[in-house]
């Protein structure tokens, strides 16, 4: 399944919601909201983004809502050949509105369901209670903690690996 298949393929509950394969002139956006979200989301490059658009096993999403782009994610291991796909990335503009769950419940089904892949998973920083606790509602297991693996305003923090597998996505 090629980049442009997989974005076809992630649909959402909500009639207004879209997605979009990103390109060089979405990079604006998205370095804004890593900026903005500097202290939960990696900060790439514009470089780094455009060399991502030549990764076969990556892709780059522009979520929106209407007319206005809401956010935008990164999955990456397409090609894996453990079929074990990564959400790498997760931003929206507007948190608590329901626009994250949105984006993720319809990427565990792309997950599963489309792409017939075996397990999902993320990592988040230890300070971000509020994305570790949804993660955990929507059915991501805690597989452990990586000690001190992020420096962020020059003090470690611990990142979090979570997952769901697909029996437990279908249970």
């Amino acid at each position: 399944m090629d980049k442009q298949e997989v974005v076809d393929a992630l649909q959402f509950h909500s009639t207004t919601l879209t997605a979009r394969l990103a390109n060089g002139e979405d990079i604006g956006f998205m370095l804004g909201q890593e900026k903005i979200y500097e202290q939960f989301l990696g900060q790439w490059t514009e470089d780094e983004h455009l060399q991502a658009f030549k990764n076969p096993s990556l892709v780059q999403i522009l979520v929106q809502d209407g007319d206005r782009t809401i956010g935008y994610l990164i999955l990456q291991g397409l090609t894996s050949p453990t079929k074990s796909l990564e959400l790498a990335r997760i931003s929206v503009t507007d948190p608590g509105r329901g626009y994250g769950k949105a984006i993720i419940n319809s990427v565990k089904k792309l997950t599963f369901d489309t792409l017939g892949f075996h397990r999902l998973w993320l990592d988040v920083i230890d300070y971000n209670t509020r994305a570790f606790e949804t993660y955990k509602q929507l059915g991501f297991v805690l597989e452990g903690t990586l000690r001190d693996a992020d420096l962020y305003q020059g003090k470690y923090h611990d990142m979090h690996i979570l997952s769901i597998l697909e029996n437990e996505y279908h249970s």
